[in-house]
């Protein structure tokens, strides 16, 4: 892209359109200063309207993919806010809490029943350690199988960037089956219920 020259290029088209303002007024028929005005001129377009171009394409495909980093956290916050039972809890992973946090305060909600993974967190997450659940917890499938072990079979929602490679089948470890699997772009929310047998 040329963005680095667009300073420059809007100081070319200042000169081509100074001269061609002073061609029309004077009435100035010099075709010297007329031609590379006019090649000036021509150049400046061409150039901002193809960085134009190149900067629309690149926005519409950062939005549109979701290899682009397409998220809809307030989408997955509103949906499981909209869902979630009495007695429901929800498991963050370290990814997603931020965005979590933020968009449960501003839909005035917070769960009854939260636990913030201690796995996937950004690189400088602030106060990580007073704020995860089970900090003691060696592995994401430990901790998991931690928070189901304090559940007394209620239903857990989890919210989380990604997919969790075998966590239905951990799940169906503890007695817990997937009933709901939405995306939300990148965020991806499960609901696991607790199978009576």
């Amino acid at each position: 892209m040329i963005i680095w020259a667009l300073p420059e290029l809007v100081l070319l088209l200042f000169y081509a359109l100074q001269h061609g303002f002073e061609r029309y007024i004077r009435r100035d028929s010099s075709a010297h200063y007329g031609a590379f005005a006019q090649t000036i001129l021509l150049f400046c377009i061409t150039t901002t309207v193809l960085n134009l171009m190149m900067i629309s394409r690149f926005s519409a495909n950062y939005y549109n993919d979701v290899r682009y980093g397409n998220e809809d956290n307030r989408g997955a916050t509103d949906f499981v806010m909209q869902n979630m039972s009495k007695g429901d809890c929800v498991l963050v992973s370290g990814a997603a809490s931020e965005q979590f946090d933020y968009y449960s305060r501003s839909l005035k909600w917070r769960p009854p029943c939260t636990w913030l993974s201690r796995w996937e967190w950004q690189c400088c997450s602030s106060g990580l350690q007073g704020r995860i659940s089970i900090p003691g917890a060696r592995s994401p499938n430990e901790e998991l199988g931690t928070i189901i072990s304090r559940m007394d079979g209620r239903t857990l929602w989890i919210f989380r960037r990604g997919e969790w490679p075998g966590l239905t089948a951990v799940m169906a470890q503890y007695g817990n089956a997937v009933t709901v699997r939405r995306p939300f772009g990148r965020v991806l929310i499960y609901r696991f219920q607790h199978i009576v047998q």
